[in-house]
């Protein structure tokens, strides 16, 4: 194996060394970024912990958040970088990878850990060892950074670094931002006090920033009602926001757009399912998109909905792999996704397979209504087009309860059942879509937006559209 402490690494025997300076460099910071001055600090003031954990979806800012952190590094705090990728997951690249950005960082640091790697000893008996004897050695705090860890999926890689995590020495800290949680002794290092944990939950842009980006980044000129409705539509998810930005750049609707911004945009789409969607196995797609139709998610309810079992281990590890999901409980029962992913994958299950999408509302509605949740059992059945059995089960709720019904929750009994497209029609009503864009968002002609729309009308009795959007509201369906 070759390498050069000026930026080589190790490459398979009898192979050109491959030049490193990509590989050990964070990414350049651009001038018009929001500068990240709380969780910079938050960073600069734990070196005692001995692993920094960035853990997010993809967009969350954790590279861009650790580029501004190095570049405030000084001859007291040295800071490493190893951008990883697959090939990584060869023990010996790897730590060939992380030496030479020590190195880099620190010149002279780990002469003959590095030394040892490039002749081909044994990582874990012989360089990892010297290596931590070495950076004991120096009179200064150092720091590696291993961005795109989520990238490594060899068990002895992960072994290796928990070696490291457990007897490294106090003036060294591993720092790592992944997308999903590594396997490493988390919960005993949380337990000691010596992890500090960055999550969506911190990462999240604040309000000022969503503003500082959307106003000051990319020139948009918003008002404080503007931003305030993208930052809850995007929950300050950073990418959301620049995408958001970026669909307005120079539009005249401002406004309009952003009140019917959602998941289905195509900067979203697109993003969404390059980064998230595109790269899970298909069991776990199909989990996603179809569970996609609840508002809050469990395992018993997933169970019933996808008819199956081992819903509650899936969403462990969807929420381990960081996929777009937010607990609602501190016992991890319950879970929400994020509301843009929640409308891509809804957007996409109504692309693929259509027919299916009244089953799964049944279903859960079935499930809610056996566990006397008779609101969002109800709302399961409109979702699925069964307005008059939602209004049936409302009347047999209230009657269980010995209330009478009333004649507004009467009037719920539509003649005839709406169509899962009529109500997604229906749905679009309310906002200033016109007929064209409506169809475009349901992925249907306008010919036949406007044969739905005037089954809603026949159904609801309107003769217009404000008449069916107040007629929906006094029955629920809005």
């Amino acid at each position: 194996m070759l390498f050069d402490f000026e930026g080589k690494a190790p490459t398979e025997a009898g192979e050109p060394a491959v030049l490193l300076a990509g590989k050990t460099a964070p990414p350049a910071i651009r001038a018009q970024l929001i500068e990240r001055a709380a969780l910079i600090d938050i960073l600069s003031a734990e070196p005692s912990r001995k692993l920094a954990l960035l853990s997010a979806p993809a967009g969350w800012g954790k590279t861009t958040l650790l580029a501004q952190w190095v570049s405030g590094a000084d001859d007291r705090r040295r800071r490493g970088w190893v951008s990883l990728d697959a090939s990584d997951n060869d023990p010996a690249r790897f730590w060939g990878c992380a030496i030479a950005a020590l190195g880099k960082a620190s010149p002279g640091v780990a002469p003959r850990a590095f030394e040892l790697i490039t002749i081909g000893a044994d990582p874990r008996q012989v360089v990892l060892p010297t290596l931590l004897d070495e950076l004991a050695a120096i009179d200064h705090q150092v720091a590696l950074i291993l961005d795109d860890y989520h990238l490594v999926e060899n068990k002895t890689v992960h072994e290796q670094v928990g070696f490291v995590v457990e007897r490294m020495p106090r003036n060294f800290q591993l720092v790592i931002a992944t997308r999903s949680d590594p396997l490493l002794p988390l919960a005993r290092l949380r337990a000691r006090g010596e992890l500090l944990e960055l999550r969506a939950e911190e990462l999240r842009f604040q309000t000022g920033e969503a503003a500082d980006l959307l106003d000051g980044v990319l020139g948009l000129t918003l008002t404080d009602a503007q931003v305030q409705l993208l930052f809850r539509r995007t929950e300050g998810w950073a990418a959301g926001l620049y995408l958001a930005g970026l669909s307005l750049a120079g539009r005249t609707d401002a406004a309009a757009f952003i009140q019917t911004f959602a998941g289905d945009n195509r900067h979203i789409v697109d993003y969404l399912m390059a980064e998230v969607l595109d790269g899970q196995p298909p069991h776990l797609r199909d989990f996603l998109l179809r569970t996609s139709v609840l508002g809050r998610l469990s395992g018993p309810l997933c169970d019933a909905v996808l008819q199956t079992s081992g819903s509650a281990s899936v969403l462990e590890m969807v929420e381990r792999e960081n996929l777009f999901v937010v607990p609602l409980d501190m016992s991890r029962h319950w879970y929400r996704y994020h509301q843009l992913f929640a409308e891509l994958l809804r957007t996409e299950l109504r692309r693929t397979e259509p027919d299916l999408v009244a089953d799964l509302h049944r279903r859960a509605a079935t499930w809610f209504e056996t566990e006397g949740l008779i609101d969002e059992a109800r709302r399961h059945l409109v979702g699925g087009g069964d307005i008059a059995r939602s209004a049936d089960v409302l009347a047999t709720a209230e009657l269980s309860a010995d209330v009478g019904v009333t004649s507004r929750h009467v009037g719920c009994a539509v003649g005839e059942e709406l169509t899962p497209k009529e109500l997604e029609v229906l749905r679009l009503l309310p906002t200033r879509l016109s007929r064209t864009e409506i169809g475009a968002r349901l992925y249907v002609s306008l010919n036949t937006v406007k044969t739905h729309q005037r089954a809603v009308y026949r159904k609801l009795r309107v003769e217009h559209r404000s008449a069916a959007v107040r007629r929906a509201r006094e029955l629920g369906l809005l």
